[in-house]
């Protein structure tokens, strides 16, 4: 599976946790959230004689987190505390690219299902995510032929260090920030790694609650989007 692919499916795991308290919540083992709704990815790539673009959209994502423990995990020699996590997914849409190759212009429809299980840990002291394990199969289907596209199941880990802090709690309406790390992505029998970058927006507010618009670039030039909302 090429980086970019895989980081796109991981991020659909975290993509709820964009819908966040304004202020930092407990968590106690035993809780869990299920989420329903939908996502959506727009991606651009321009090169001097190519351009791909490209957009995904989930009709259905189901997804359920529950909070099964509390570990300490090593952190270059310092101990944090973590919330693990254990995460179900499943997800069905559509995909649509376009692509241009020295004046040539190509249209690529298709569609996808995925199932995800796994854990995601979280640091008990802001919520900042520290590592995932995900077993992810992955089906997906195009009209025309897509060379190195995922598919059937993986074993995909990532590492984030420091712990990469999306929430910068607290939040409020129109507040922006930013989030970086060093991500190590674990594929096959070679790691791979290298800086994840994030910016954020707070674009509304209900009650206790807000909504969290994403714009990121994630593993340097690897992985061009444009925007990303949740």
């Amino acid at each position: 599976m090429k980086l970019k692919y895989a980081i796109m499916v991981l991020a659909l795991l975290a993509m709820p946790f964009a819908q966040a308290s304004i202020e930092k919540p407990h968590w106690s083992v035993g809780d869990y959230w299920e989420y329903t709704g939908s996502y959506s990815i727009r991606e651009s790539i321009a090169y001097e004689n190519y351009t791909f673009d490209l957009d995904i959209s989930t009709q259905n994502l189901q997804l359920k987190v529950d909070v099964v423990d509390v570990e300490i995990k090593t952190i270059e020699d310092n101990t944090v505390a973590c919330y693990k996590t254990e995460v179900e997914a499943t997800a069905d849409g559509a995909l649509h690219v376009e692509t241009n190759f020295f004046g040539s212009q190509q249209s690529i429809d298709g569609t996808f299902t995925i199932e995800a299980t796994g854990n995601i840990y979280f640091t008990t002291k802001n919520l900042s995510m520290v590592s995932n394990e995900n077993d992810i199969y992955l089906n997906l289907t195009t009209d025309i032929p897509i060379p190195n596209l995922p598919s059937g199941r993986v074993e995909v880990a990532a590492d984030y260090n420091p712990p990469l802090d999306f929430l910068n709690f607290p939040i409020s309406k129109g507040e922006t920030w930013e989030a970086s790390s060093y991500a190590t992505l674990y594929y096959g029998e070679t790691p791979t790694s290298g800086p994840v970058s994030f910016s954020f927006e707070c674009t509304s507010e209900s009650g206790d609650e807000c909504i969290i618009q994403s714009t990121f670039n994630p593993f340097g030039d690897l992985l061009m989007t444009d925007e990303n909302i949740f």
